[in-house]
């Protein structure tokens, strides 16, 4: 990433390194109002995150730059997660002519942060299936994780009415992180 996540510009320690005071000095500046001297500034700024991802970082700028990396690599697999959720989520709904649990449901903008994390966890799930699972026993599986992360207890899948839209999260979810790019290669 070329251009540091809110997380980073809201919240980036006071790191050593002439890496790091280079960062806060320029972010220290008052914008300018000529804006060949602000994208100027936003250029270095570029440049001094680009060389973050590089093999030959500078001894003192490591913990710098591993720092940037973590929270780069946190930021791309958080909304990743969040986007397979919402596509997971909106699969079920196409599949349930757009209702959950018998209750029409409404669009993933008004789902609320604790109600999307089930989602979340049924796309971890998702992911993780072991190779050479088949797709109903995945289903299944992450349908379960999404029932143990909401607080309830799962309904019974062979008698589950709601089994095929459970198998419509799971194929939506899966056609969305094959047209990503995938997660960052540093964990999640």
């Amino acid at each position: 990433m070329l251009d540091a996540p809110a997380i980073w510009k809201l919240g980036a320690p006071a790191l050593p390194g002439p890496s790091a005071a280079r960062e806060r000095a320029l972010r220290a500046l008052p914008a300018p109002d000529d804006p060949t001297e602000l994208m100027e500034i936003e250029q270095e700024l570029r440049a001094l995150y680009t060389s973050a991802w590089r093999d030959d970082v500078p001894d003192e700028d490591r913990i710098w730059a591993a720092r940037y990396r973590e929270t780069c690599t946190l930021w791309v697999n958080q909304h990743r997660r969040g986007a397979l959720a919402q596509s997971a989520y909106e699969g079920y709904l196409q599949s349930s002519d757009g209702r959950f649990g018998g209750e029409p449901a409404g669009p993933w903008r008004s789902v609320s942060a604790f109600a999307k994390e089930p989602w979340c966890s049924f796309v971890d799930r998702v992911e993780d299936a072991p190779e050479g699972e088949s797709e109903p026993e995945t289903a299944a599986a992450a349908a379960w994780e999404y029932w143990d992360a909401h607080c309830r207890e799962a309904p019974p899948w062979d008698s589950d009415p709601d089994q095929a839209h459970w198998l419509a999260a799971l194929r939506a979810a899966r056609r969305k992180a094959q047209d990503d790019d995938g997660p960052p290669e540093m964990g999640r």
